[in-house]
């Protein structure tokens, strides 16, 4: 998981961040969850798991107040049951939505002291230029399989409320948000055909040239 703050077109490349978390520590969460009662611990099960995360968990904008309608009639609004492709099926209730708490309290959900989805957000946005921040915050973008969990956005912007300033927004897609990030490399491949035609690399010249083409393109590796 990473976050690329962008202004004007223009990465801010010293304000990037990565952490070691994903959509996989969430099936992983989820199957050892599961495997507790349920035959799910083996590696042939995982893309079953996989499919049982897409299809009914969901991110909770109140973990708190999550928790305690698992003591309640309430909770059972939020019990689901799923088919398996061998024939089992498996009803989940709070595991729907402590799964993707993974992302954002990894320390108590999985025992990794690593920096959360919030966390990597509103460090990159306090590191960033001052002037720039406003801009950043009100035009959030999220991608990848895991922002389609039905409650990823709001929990987002309901989260940086509390440790920004300024009023977060997610901004609304037109696809799905797993693919943003191929979308967002053709358009980038077009653009650069287009206008930066130099830098284009063809089949015939990578087939005559093989990777040196890389740096013959590359016109920071001519400088030097």
């Amino acid at each position: 998981m990473s976050v690329v703050p962008i202004y004007e077109s223009t990465p801010l490349a010293h304000q990037v961040f990565r952490t070691d978390l994903g959509g996989r520590d969430i099936t992983e969460y989820l199957q050892g969850e599961l495997g507790t009662a349920r035959p799910f611990t083996k590696c042939e099960h995982q893309e079953a798991v996989r499919g049982i995360k897409e299809a009914l968990c969901y991110v909770a904008e109140d973990p708190e107040a999550e928790a305690a309608k698992e003591e309640s009639e309430v909770s059972m609004s939020h019990t689901l049951e799923y088919a398996t492709s061998w024939g089992n099926e498996v009803t989940l209730a709070h595991e729907r939505w402590r799964a993707s708490e993974v992302l954002f309290n990894p320390l108590a959900i999985i025992g990794r002291d690593v920096m959360s989805a919030t966390t990597l957000l509103s460090r990159a946005i306090n590191e960033s230029p001052i002037d720039v921040r406003k801009a950043l915050t009100s035009n959030i973008l999220l991608s990848g399989g895991s922002c389609e969990m039905l409650g990823f956005d709001k929990r987002i912007e309901t989260e940086l409320q509390k440790v920004l300033p300024s009023q977060p927004r997610v901004l609304p897609v037109e696809c799905a948000r797993d693919l943003l990030s191929w979308r967002g490399a053709c358009l980038a491949a077009v653009d650069l055909r287009e206008h930066q035609g130099d830098l284009w690399v063809s089949r015939a010249e990578w087939d005559e040239y093989g990777s040196t083409i890389l740096e013959r393109k590359n016109p920071l590796a001519q400088d030097r």
